[in-house]
């Protein structure tokens, strides 16, 4: 899971996970779309595929990106168990406003 919040820390990454949902993508494409050169927008690919966030398919002459939307269940599995931990702060959080606000 750690790779997988190291890919999302990068807004470049984000970015191109972003454009992905909408429908696989060719390197070329992507190249444009988040304005990279070659070795940048490789090496961001590299790091999403290694992620298991993006899944890229290579011919000799092209590649093509799809997202892999299953690799966030885990961490939406993760985040979701602190969901109690934070609805509850900040419900603590309103009644302490509420007791302390002056009319």
């Amino acid at each position: 899971m750690s790779s997988v919040f190291f890919a999302l820390a990068d807004p470049t990454r984000r970015a191109i996970l972003s454009r992905l949902t909408t429908g696989s993508a060719g390197a070329e494409e992507l190249l444009n779309f988040c304005s990279a050169d070659m070795f940048s927008l490789r090496k961001h690919l590299d790091i999403l595929e290694s992620a298991g966030l993006i899944a890229q398919s290579r011919d000799a002459t092209w590649h093509r990106c799809k997202f892999e939307l299953n690799r966030l269940d885990d961490v939406s599995n993760w985040i979701e168990q602190y969901k109690p931990f934070w609805d509850g702060n900040l419900d603590n959080l309103e009644l302490f406003l509420r007791s302390h606000h002056r009319d």
